[in-house]
């Protein structure tokens, strides 16, 4: 199944350099370049999820296959959050609220 770009696709990705050329050419802004390499895996895993879950369909509703892609996500970036942010240095009832 091929899918064309359509008007409002092609719109909105402009809408989308708009705003990132706003934030590169700022002159106090700099481009990091660890968040360049984050940002390009993020959209090639992203594109690939996209590209994979048309070709093969959701064999679930959808709400558990997004629940799945969400788990599995943050299982595969919390040994780089620990390698790169450590352990929080302390944990209270408010931070749990954002869990559920």
């Amino acid at each position: 199944m091929k899918a064309h770009p359509t008007l409002n696709g092609i719109g909105l990705a402009g809408l989308g350099l708009v705003g990132l050329s706003l934030q590169i050419f700022i002159k106090t802004a700099q481009l990091d370049p660890l968040g360049v390499v984050a940002i390009c895996a993020a959209t090639t895993a992203m594109a690939t999820g996209t590209v994979l879950t048309k070709k093969w369909g959701q064999p679930v509703h959808l709400l558990v296959f997004t629940a799945w892609q969400l788990t599995a996500g943050g299982l595969l970036l919390l040994p780089l959050a620990l390698i790169f942010e450590g352990i929080p240095p302390f944990f209270t009832a408010r931070h749990g609220l954002g869990f559920p």
